[in-house]
Parts: structure tokens; sequence; C-alpha cells
């Protein structure tokens, strides 16, 4: 049966559906609203986040407002001003794409709320045209449930949409160079109507970690050669070399003919996964020599070969990927693998769980529980149990009701 009314609010209609939440446009008679309800506890620590975020976002002048944040039993809802004109990819996707001015505009308005955010110490980390709410004329960037208050971020998982990640995500850390360059690949959108090398949510995650590390955006056709230097300027490989905020602003603000050279496409249609992983682990690319690591585990493309995933997840560890020291510690973890040591297990399981990886957070409560190198310890496996559930594991969730453990809101 389908909701009529969230807490004291009528819905009218639904409006956008995500990983973990549903958007919906609400009234209360007097005015209409938007009403994001997260329908499980297990996200918790993104609900405290995203409060955190929000609460902090409207001390931005002229910005969408933020209402509240309220628990209903185990659903949590958000409730927002109403941004009438929908989000920027549907708008593009109908009316087509936007004029030179109107992109600078768009473009502007972007930027000077990501240095806001910047001033208070925020990353949004999915930054991408779906993001983006048209609102009395303006721009507003929403949906802040990935955001971190942080300079620089470790790559735990790849959040956020890969059509839009800056290729240092792979290397294991974001700042807020990744985030002009996710407002790079927007902007290409705006203009082009395409998403950066034409990619999309079908294709594989390979191919798009591929392009974004390696290929060029195609600007020819683009006539403006203002936004084909800010593409350039904002989609550099080298986030050290990439334009900073009052280079942008310079950038747009400046009259003088700008000159450019437009690229062509340059990007191989069909590339294997392997040959895609295989290169950047060579390259020192921690996602991709975890990744590849995993196929030699387990003979999935390439023949079986232990020791070279042993090698592989040890430099993706090295790396500081908290994926690799996931992997390594479940390696070492195998009861019915040849090569085991519950002692390095531990230490790197310990090491990606202090992180906040959920998977490695949920094996440490396994060791705890199962007394594996360590004392047999409900309350200890219980914590790791419970950290891991917060931070969106399944297997962890289905864990805690085994020790008739609820995971409450309260904890927000």
């Amino acid at each position: 049966m389908k909701k009529k009314i969230i807490d004291s609010y009528k819905i009218i209609r639904s409006i956008d559906k995500g990983g973990f939440a549903q958007v919906y446009l609400v009234t209360d008679v007097k005015k209409e609203y938007a009403l994001k309800l997260i329908n499980s506890p297990r996200y918790i620590n993104r609900i405290r986040q995203e409060a955190k975020a929000l609460y902090v976002l409207n001390e931005y002048p002229n910005g969408l407002h933020f209402f509240k944040e309220k628990k209903l039993g185990e659903e949590y809802y958000f409730l927002f001003e109403y941004a009438e004109g929908g989000n920027l990819k549907k708008h593009i996707d109908t009316y087509g794409v936007l004029s030179e001015n109107e992109t600078l505009v768009f473009l502007s308005k972007i930027i000077d709320i990501l240095k806001f955010a910047k001033s208070k110490g925020l990353l949004h980390l999915d930054i991408k045209p779906a993001n983006i709410l048209l609102h009395d004329g303006s721009y507003w960037l929403a949906d802040w449930g990935l955001a971190e208050f942080k300079e620089e971020v470790d790559t735990l998982y790849i959040k956020g949409n890969p059509i839009f990640l800056a290729p240092e995500t792979y290397k294991g850390k974001r700042t807020f160079a990744s985030e002009v360059y996710a407002l790079g690949c927007t902007l290409y959108f705006v203009i082009t109507g395409r998403n950066p090398f034409d990619l999309r949510n079908s294709m594989e995650l390979e191919l798009k970690m591929f392009l974004h590390t390696y290929c060029e955006v195609e600007t020819i056709g683009i006539e403006s050669n203002k936004i084909v230097y800010l593409l350039q300027r904002m989609l550099d490989k080298n986030p050290q070399n990439r334009a900073t905020i009052k280079e942008l602003e310079e950038i747009i603000n400046n009259d003088e003919v700008i000159k450019v050279q437009r690229k062509e496409n340059n990007y191989p249609q069909n590339i294997a996964k392997i040959d895609v992983y295989e290169r950047m682990a060579k390259d020192g690319i921690g996602y991709a020599q975890n990744a590849l690591g995993s196929l030699y585990a387990k003979g999935e493309e390439v023949s079986q070969d232990i020791e070279k995933a042993l090698e592989l997840f040890n430099a993706s560890a090295n790396n500081s990927l908290a994926c690799g020291e996931c992997s390594l510690g479940r390696f070492y973890r195998n009861p019915k693998a040849k090569i085991k040591d519950y002692e390095k297990a531990f230490f790197y399981l310990e090491r990606a769980s202090i992180k906040g990886y959920n998977n490695a957070q949920y094996f440490l409560g396994l060791m705890y529980e199962e007394g594996m190198y360590v004392a047999s310890s409900k309350e200890k496996s219980l914590f790791w149990y419970i950290e891991s559930a917060k931070n969106g594991s399944r297997k962890a969730y289905s864990k805690l009701k085994t020790y008739n453990y609820v995971l409450q809101n309260e904890e927000v």
C-alpha cells in the first residue's frame, strides 16, 4: 500500500528516488515542501553527516532552505523548501542545453556554493547534473548525503556516480580539487547534453575509471573558447594543476578572447576489464590493484594465482586503500586458505575498520565473535557489527538481529 501521509504532511507525488531514500512533494495545506524519506536505520552515519551539512548550509544566503529533520520509527526524514524547477539533468534532457551566458550563470552560482562549503570544511562528493536544482531563476547544489567535513577524504568506497568522479579517486584520496573536476564533468553535460566520454550508467566501472584517468574529453563542436578553456582547466588529470576557485572566477569574468586548442575524440570504445586493471595497477593506482587482486584470487578473467593476488592486495594496502587492507585481512582470515595468518588478518581488518570501511568492520566483528587471534568477546563483536551496520552493511545489520539488537535512529 502506497503512503499517503508522512507525519503531518500529505504526499502529492514522488519526485525522485535514490539508493537509500525517496523524495516526495508534500504539503501541510499552507505550503508545499520537498520531503526526503530514508527508510532504513542502516545509514545512520550518512544521516548524521547530511543533517550536519544541511544546518551549516542554511547559513548560505539565498539558498534552498532546510526546515527540519525528524525520526519516525525506523524511518527518518528531512524537510526542504521545494525547488519548482526540478533538477538540471531533467531540465536539459527536456529543453536542451543551456546557452553560453546561462551556463556561466549556472557555473558561477555553483562555484559560489562550493566556495562557501569549502570555508566550512565541507566536501559534497556527489556533484552531478541530477543533484543541481533550479529554483527562483537560480541554481542550488542539493543531496548532501555523501558529504563529509574534511579537507581530504579517503576513498573507502566509490561514492558518487563514476561518470563524474576525478581520477585521483581511484588512488585513494579526494579533495576540493576533486569537486572542481566533478563540476567540470557537469559543465560538459550542461553545454553538450552528453556525459564526458559519452559515458552511461550501464557501462562498466573499469571503462569509466580508464577514460577519466587517461583520456581527454572531446571539445570539438563546442563554440565558446571560454567554455573549452574552463573544461580544460577543470578536467586536468593532475589535481595540483586543476583550476582553483579564484582562477575559475577570473576566467568567467574575463572578457578577453581566449585561445584554445580543441581536443578530438581519442578514447577507445571497447577495452577488456583485465587490460584496464593491469595497466592501472602497474601505474600504482590502488583501487585497480585491489580489483585485479580479486580477479587473480577468484580466477576470474585470468588463471587463478594466489601469490599474484597477495602481491596486489599488499600493493593496494601499501597505498593506504581500505579496500586493499580489507582484502588482505579477509585473505589471511580464510580458514580454508593455504596461506592464513590470523594475526595479520586482525591487523589489516582493524586498520581498515578504523577508517570506517564497513566490510572490514563486519569481518573484524566475526573475528571477535569466533575468537580468531583475539579472545572471544560478544561486547567487541557487537560494537563492530553496529559500526558496520551504521555504515550501511546489510550483513552486519542482519547479524545484529541474531543479537536481538535493534539499530535505533536515536543514535543520530
